[in-house]
């Protein structure tokens, strides 16, 4: 797989980013499964990831090919996953940052907000205007980091089952 970039993490070791393949899924739902925080984090079904695989972006961060982190993109399409109609913005217009999940032992490497960067990047490559996300109220970290990259926090919204921040973050 291509490596899209190289990372330094703080143990001296280098992560690579590549875009995920069908093969990776079972690594990826196993990663989630050891990682998430279920009070601040809403699953990342394997179908979804399957989906996303196949018609949109999943970065994968791997230390010696071991998923440590990944991130979901949900392409500017017209799909039930995508926050456009609730940022009220054409779906041509918003890439949306779908989910994220860092291993325990990869937190505090700064891969969230290295996500997030990609994620304005491939933004602007396909032609969408913003980057638009969710975030648990609870989950500081990330909102921190959202905030960091740019983003500003809109609204709550009901979605997943519960109430979370819509944000949103301008590309061009």
């Amino acid at each position: 797989m291509e490596t899209v970039r190289e990372i330094a993490l703080r143990s001296g070791e280098t992560a690579k980013i590549i875009k995920a393949s069908p093969d990776i899924i079972d690594r990826l739902i196993e990663l989630e499964d050891r990682s998430i925080n279920p009070a601040t984090f809403m699953r990342i079904t394997e179908e979804e990831l399957a989906d996303s695989i196949e018609n949109d972006t999943v970065f994968v961060a791997t230390l010696a090919d071991n998923p440590i982190a990944f991130s979901v993109l949900v392409h500017n399409r017209d799909s039930e996953r995508s926050l456009a109609q609730r940022l009220g913005h054409n779906h041509r217009d918003v890439l949306t940052f779908d989910g994220v999940i860092v291993s325990k032992e990869a937190r505090g490497n700064g891969l969230q907000r290295i996500f997030l960067l990609l994620a304005e990047e491939l933004a602007l490559s396909l032609g969408a205007s913003y980057v638009g996300a969710t975030v648990s109220r609870l989950n500081e970290y990330s909102r921190r980091n959202f905030a960091a990259s740019g983003f500003t926090e809109l609204c709550e919204i009901p979605i997943y089952g519960s109430s979370r921040i819509l944000a949103e973050k301008r590309v061009k």
